[in-house]
């Protein structure tokens, strides 16, 4: 079969992005299907219609590709670990801003997860001395195996939070946590881990536990950074309050929602 014919039957059913990335993935290009007389060999041609079928079942197509690209670079992921989503890549590209404006050294990337902030950071800082944890030792393994294929030297600690983490080390601590509430883990979310997701009834549980504990974990004047659900900015705001944190400012994605924020350690 011809790409273009292949594209112009399938198009409706992935969006744009999904379809460029299968396109490239597949072919290991980026091709202009518009003006492509490509004829697909058979076996390329199987894995386009086997992603496509999974595609409609509602499995993501970064689990059909085992990767997903983020911040310009390709990670490899599987079902331990939550797709990378742009939401973090602007909490990525926000604590970089801080990095650099701040001389930061001590990162810790906590719920690192298929390991993208941390890594992302580490590649474009490559001074910097950067430790992933995550509560998953099927999830570091997947973090540990994107380090690995691009020879970044990173440390990993699998961790519940903070436990067995040094005290008073880290300048800058940036997180994604589960922060779906339980009730709303449903539709394409069921085929991501339930344990990187839950964040309980109010979605809320692992970032209250994070705040309450972060300022131990921080150097003096360190900052958190965190992401969240573009509902909880008023429930963050509480529990930064009743912690004792500095809001240095709030962060937009581009949907213009509040997705996170940036705090400063003030006592």
């Amino acid at each position: 079969m011809n790409l273009k014919d292949w594209y112009n039957n399938t198009k409706d059913i992935f969006l744009p992005r999904d379809m460029n990335f299968l396109i490239k993935e597949t072919f290991g290009e980026v091709i202009n299907i518009c003006d492509s007389d490509i004829n697909i060999p058979a076996e390329k041609l199987n894995f386009l219609d086997k992603a496509k079928h999974e595609y409609l079942s509602g499995k993501p197509l970064a689990y059909s590709l085992g990767k997903e690209e983020f911040y310009g670079h390709t990670f490899n992921v599987n079902q331990d670990v939550l797709i990378p989503r742009v939401e973090t890549e602007i909490i990525t590209e926000k604590t970089l801003e801080y990095i650099k404006k701040y001389k930061i050294i001590n990162v810790l990337d906590l719920c690192c997860g298929s390991g993208v902030i941390g890594l992302t950071l580490k590649r474009l800082v490559p001074g910097l001395n950067i430790v992933c944890s995550d509560i998953s030792e099927e999830a570091l393994d997947v973090a540990k195996k994107n380090a690995l294929k691009d020879n970044l030297k990173i440390r990993f600690y699998q961790s519940d939070i903070f436990a067995g983490l040094n005290d008073n080390e880290y300048q800058l601590i940036v997180t994604n946590p589960p922060y779906v509430e339980s009730s709303q883990i449903e539709g394409s979310l069921t085929h991501e881990p339930f344990l990187a997701l839950d964040g309980g009834i109010t979605g809320f549980d692992l970032l209250d536990k994070i705040f309450s504990e972060a300022g131990k974990y921080l150097t003096d004047k360190g900052f958190l950074i965190f992401e969240m659900g573009y509902n909880q900015k008023d429930v963050a705001k509480e529990k930064i309050e009743k912690y004792g944190y500095k809001v240095v400012e709030w962060i937009k994605d581009y949907s213009d929602n509040w997705r996170g924020g940036v705090l400063l350690k003030s006592k």
